[in-house]
C-alpha cells in the first residue's frame, strides 16, 4: 500500500503542471480502481515517455532531486505539447507504473519526497525552455515512420 501511496503522490506532483480539468473527477474515484484507456498515441509515438522514464528512474538515486523534478516537469509538458495534455496525461501515469517497479523504488520515492520538500516546481515564465530544446536536440518525440531531424 505504501507503494501506491507514493505512485498517487507522484503523479499528482508531475500532473499538477497541466491543466486543470484534465482528469476530471479524480477526487471523487470510487473505492476500487477504474480502468484507464490506453493512450491513442502509443501505436504512432511508442517512445514519447522513455525519456520521462529514464528521469524519474535517475531521480530515485540523485544526489539533487530537485534539478530533476525540474526537468521531469518540462518533459511532461514536452510530452503534453506534442501529444496534447489528455493524451500526455495518461501516458505519464503509465510511465510512473513502469518507473516504480520495486520496493526499493518506492523507499527511494518517499526519500525523494523527502528531500523535495514540498518545493513547488513549475513550468510557466518560460523556466523550461531551455530543457526542452535540448531534449528536443538530443532526443526528439517523433511519429514512429518519420526520421529524426
Amino acid at each position: 500500500m505504501k507503494k501506491l501511496t507514493h505512485r498517487r503522490i507522484r503523479l499528482l506532483a508531475v500532473l499538477a503542471s497541466f491543466v486543470a480539468g484534465v482528469a476530471p473527477g479524480a477526487c471523487n474515484r470510487p473505492a476500487r480502481r477504474r480502468a484507464v484507456p490506453a493512450p491513442q498515441s502509443v501505436a504512432q509515438y511508442p517512445r514519447a515517455a522513455d525519456r520521462l522514464i529514464r528521469l524519474v528512474r535517475r531521480q530515485l538515486s540523485d544526489e539533487n532531486p530537485a534539478r530533476t523534478e525540474q526537468e521531469v516537469v518540462c518533459e511532461t509538458e514536452r510530452m503534453a505539447a506534442t501529444l496534447g495534455y489528455k493524451e500526455a496525461a495518461l501516458r505519464v501515469r503509465t510511465a510512473l507504473d513502469t518507473a516504480y517497479l520495486t520496493a526499493r523504488d518506492s523507499t527511494a520515492l518517499g526519500r525523494v519526497e523527502r528531500l523535495l520538500g514540498g518545493r513547488s516546481f513549475g513550468d510557466g515564465n518560460h523556466v523550461c525552455d531551455s530543457l526542452i530544446a535540448a531534449a528536443n536536440r538530443e532526443e526528439p518525440i517523433v511519429p514512429e515512420k518519420q526520421a529524426k531531424p
